[in-house]
């Protein structure tokens, strides 16, 4: 009876402590937007180890390693997330970006074509609006294929799904 009560306590300890190191994603994207890329790959680890099936915890995942300019690691993200969740679209996006990035125009093109197919298939407008933003983000920072246009026109798509989402209009600026 006291074993039981030990195994309950320390259980009850254990989960405690497992939720509090394992943040929100929105906890760990912060991190990332505020350069903390370590701390925000410890969320990560913790949020997959907790939802492994969850393809946007990969696809933030990548971004963190992205945007730490650690192209290898992103696309290994991307990849693990477009396996492990197929339908959802922006870790295409993310390879494809990738792609961009590496001068693979016809590879990066191939990847974002099927996450907007996977993106049009959708009924959450929210999801539809940011695979096009982030389509469109891909657009205007790959050095090699700035598509300026093409990044404008998905945005006024993205803004007609999502006008209230701040994001569409700061990266239109």
């Amino acid at each position: 009876d006291i074993m039981n009560k030990f195994v309950l306590a320390s259980a009850a300890i254990l989960s405690v402590n497992y939720t509090i190191n394992a943040q929100t994603v929105q906890e760990a994207i912060k991190k990332t937007e505020n350069e903390r890329y370590e701390a925000a790959s410890s969320d990560f680890k913790a949020l997959i180890a907790k939802e492994p099936n969850k393809g946007d915890y990969y696809f933030y995942y990548g971004e963190n390693f992205f945007k730490n300019d650690d192209l290898d690691s992103a696309m290994i993200m991307y990849k693990k997330g477009s396996e492990t969740s197929a339908m959802y679209p922006l870790n295409y996006v993310g390879i494809g970006k990738v792609f961009l990035f590496q001068n693979k125009e016809s590879d990066a093109n191939t990847n974002i074509f099927k996450a907007k197919t996977l993106a049009d298939d959708k009924t959450n407008k929210g999801v539809k609006a940011l695979t096009l933003m982030k389509i469109a983000e891909a657009y205007t920072k790959a050095p090699m294929y700035k598509n300026l246009p093409e990044a404008i026109k998905l945005l006024n798509e993205a803004t007609k799904l999502d006008s209230k989402n701040p994001e569409v209009y700061i990266l239109k600026g």
